[in-house]
């Protein structure tokens, strides 16, 4: 595609999320969750494991959402939190794209004996709930913040291959595939040149949607104590410390808990504001 054809395809992807409220509203969302995490220490107005006044305070002009059990502002943890879910959320997801996407290419161009075993390989991993075996991952390895890292990548790993897979089936008989093959392009060379060019797009949606579930098992795994450990700033840790004081005290658990549902949320709108925005039918294009 020429420089003339690429400015003319990002114009028209421009338009069309100026004119659509709701992807402009996600992408907005977006860049605003991202910019918290990265800007977190300037943001927060506390340290993530300062205490800065008496236990359980109730909001003020100070300390918004209150204190916890220690005397910890809440509404900075929160912050902090953001840079803990989203790194997660990113590293873990980039594991199963690393890993997924090769094994769903290879196997879905090769086909056969090599489909047939990789293929098994993720049924295997499908077998089992995802959430039961990414406990039962960090419980072998260990409880810290990079197992949880690699327990979530692997558990995902089956959504990309699966999803690659189907896609390089539909493609490898294609006709520029077939052409490739007519003058001596090795396999290597038709996998990387012509087949994963044309998957970006879907892979770039099953990332931002396997974003928002590595976040969702990332706050289940620390509410059950096998994910960021304290005095680690996990919305999922938060929102078990605020489990048994939401009665008296529900500014912990309603502060955390509508911290992982806005979060999870808005990268689920991303995937289908991506796809919209892709979609290489769309009669405006």
């Amino acid at each position: 595609m020429t420089s003339a054809a690429q400015f003319s395809e990002r114009r028209k992807i421009w338009r069309r999320i100026v004119r659509n409220p709701l992807h402009l509203f996600t992408l907005s969302m977006v860049a605003l969750l991202v910019l918290t995490a990265l800007f977190a220490d300037l943001l927060a107005p506390y340290g993530a494991t300062e205490v800065v006044a008496y236990p359980f305070e109730l909001p003020t002009a100070q300390f918004w959402l209150g204190t916890d059990s220690i005397g910890r502002d809440i509404f900075s943890r929160l912050i902090h939190g953001s840079r803990v879910s989203l790194y997660v959320g990113f590293a873990s997801t980039a594991i199963a794209v690393v890993f997924g996407v090769p094994m769903g290419v290879v196997s879905g161009y090769f086909g056969k004996l090599t489909d047939t075993i990789m293929m098994r390989t993720t049924d295997g991993l499908l077998a089992f709930p995802p959430i039961i075996l990414a406990m039962a991952m960090v419980a072998v390895l260990g409880t810290n913040l990079r197992n949880t890292i690699i327990a979530i990548g692997v558990v995902q790993i089956p959504r990309f291959a699966r999803l690659v897979r189907g896609m390089a089936l539909s493609l490898k008989e294609s006709e520029f595939i077939t052409a490739g093959r007519a003058l001596g392009a090795s396999h290597v060379y038709l996998m990387q040149r012509s087949l994963l060019p044309n998957l970006t797009s879907i892979i770039l949606v099953q990332f931002t949607l396997t974003f928002a579930t590595a976040v969702l098992t990332e706050a289940a795994l620390s509410f059950l104590g096998l994910g960021a450990q304290p005095p680690a700033p996990s919305w999922g840790a938060m929102l078990l410390a605020g489990k048994a004081l939401v009665s008296t005290n529900p500014y912990l658990a309603l502060g955390a808990g509508s911290a992982i549902f806005i979060t999870v949320l808005v990268f689920t709108l991303l995937g289908d504001t991506l796809t919209d925005l892709l979609n290489p039918y769309r009669t405006d294009r």
